[in-house]
């Protein structure tokens, strides 16, 4: 039996996220082998665990947070993104988010100008939901961009490249129904990002106050973001 626990073993899991529908249990499964003599057999396992109820008619969940940058100064740029906390249900709770950013630009140091602006970079992000939920993200590397046209009014391509992190936890209780009752039983589990590197494509548009940007990241798994700000 010690032999049985202490070897590590591959499962698969499948079923809903908080936001999948009530009955959409989520489902482990395990492709059998042999541990230390023992023939362990092919057996899928589905948990009385599925959806959140008052969220299982979304398909997705999204999150729009205010954004506010400060500088240059020195070279130097800071951004923060949060949200005030918001009060979902009592069985979830609150909801909070913040995250910060650093950059700065070496090439004010150069005696020369660089062809291009070069900014090392840092951000840091995370979400809360109650004590449900915790979700963080960390990534730092180099950009690249270059300026055409004006001040107020100007296309600037720009590219980067960025080593990242993140990591979501899920801790809740769970009753179960026992023969002898009701059982409160702790299910908490990690997940780490498959995502360790990202390299970002992207224009940014300013049409004086209003700047829009679009970007593609390229890693793992690709994605797509957008973002408008208002610049003074």
């Amino acid at each position: 039996m010690a032999a049985l626990t202490s070897s590590p073993s591959s499962v698969d899991i499948s079923g809903a996220t908080i936001i999948g529908a009530e009955d959409d249990f989520i489902s482990v499964h395990f492709k059998g082998g042999r541990v230390a003599g023992y023939t362990l057999v092919d057996t899928t396992v589905v948990l009385p665990i599925a959806g959140f109820k008052d969220l299982a008619d979304l398909g997705t969940l999204p999150l729009a947070a205010p954004q506010i940058s400060v500088g240059t100064v020195f070279g130097t740029q800071l951004t923060f993104r949060f949200l005030p906390s918001i009060a979902i249900n009592d069985d979830l709770g609150e909801l909070k988010y913040f995250g910060f950013g650093i950059q700065h630009n070496p090439g004010i140091w150069l005696a020369n100008p660089l062809p291009v602006d070069v900014s090392a970079s840092f951000f840091t992000q995370s979400i809360d939901i109650g004590t449900l939920f915790n979700a963080t993200s960390t990534a730092f590397g180099v950009n690249a961009s270059y300026e055409l046209g004006f001040a107020a009014l100007n296309l600037t391509p720009y590219a980067g490249f960025m080593f990242e992190s993140s990591n979501m936890e899920v801790k809740y209780k769970y009753i179960v129904q026992t023969p002898a009752g009701p059982s409160e039983q702790d299910i908490k589990f990690e997940l780490e990002g498959e995502n360790k590197t990202r390299l970002t494509l992207g224009l940014s548009i300013r049409l004086l106050l209003i700047n829009i940007n679009a970007d593609y990241n390229i890693g793992k798994y690709n994605s797509i973001s957008a973002g408008l700000t208002f610049r003074i």
